[in-house]
């Protein structure tokens, strides 16, 4: 498994990252709405992919979720 990235405070305070983050959730929600439509199965899988790549990048501002193990009692 690949290692997640995070971006710094430095990065996601940047102009360049805003204007990225920008265009993705313009995209993501576009895309959204194209998913919603009458799709063939094939175009439906394409679009769940770019969807999928938009929401990853956009987690790159955010920290990993913790993993918290369930207690055993």
């Amino acid at each position: 498994m690949t290692e997640r990235i995070q971006l710094t405070h430095e990065e996601i305070n940047s102009p360049a990252w805003k204007k990225i983050k920008a265009w993705s959730e313009q995209e993501l929600a576009l895309l959204r709405t194209n998913l919603e439509a009458d799709q063939t199965p094939e175009r439906t899988q394409k679009l769940r992919g770019q969807i999928r790549t938009h929401v990853l990048m956009l987690a790159l501002e955010s920290p990993a979720p913790a993993i918290v193990e369930d207690e055993v009692e």
